[in-house]
This record gives C-alpha cells, sequence and structure tokens, in this order.
C-alpha cells in the first residue's frame, strides 16, 4: 500500500517536470546571452553580476561556461 503510493506519487512528479516552456526558454536564452556578452567586455565580476540579476555568482559562473561553449547560445546542442 505505501509502496504504490510512493509509485504513484513519483510518476505524477515525472509528469509534471517536463521542462521549461518555449516562451520561458526564449526569456532565459536573451537573459543568459546580456549575462554571457557583460562578462565577455572585462569589465564586471561574477558577483556583480549575480547581484545586478538576483543570481548567485556561481550560478553566473554556470551560464558564462555554457555559453561559451555554445558561442553565447545556452541552450545549444552538441
Amino acid at each position: 500500500s505505501c509502496g504504490r503510493r510512493v509509485w504513484r506519487n513519483l510518476g505524477r512528479l515525472c509528469r509534471m517536470s517536463k521542462g521549461i516552456s518555449n516562451e520561458k526558454k526564449e526569456e532565459n536564452r536573451q537573459l543568459y546571452r546580456s549575462i554571457y556578452e557583460e562578462y565577455n567586455k572585462g569589465d564586471t565580476t561574477l558577483a556583480l553580476l549575480g547581484k545586478k540579476y538576483g543570481l548567485t555568482k556561481q550560478r553566473i559562473w554556470q551560464i558564462v561556461s555554457r555559453s561559451s561553449l555554445g558561442d553565447g547560445d545556452y541552450f545549444y546542442k552538441d
């Protein structure tokens, strides 16, 4: 009984987590490109960008690093 409930809830979770919408993806693409371009100008720090955009410097680094792999596009396909 308890095991079935866990699997049922897990199934619900899997159906709910289908990723982000195309609209949100495009919104993030523009935001991440702005962050990437600002950082690459060389006149700011991860911490300052984090403060400006309300993100941690670690998250800014993730965005910049991944975006650099896709030539500025965070959502590139490898």
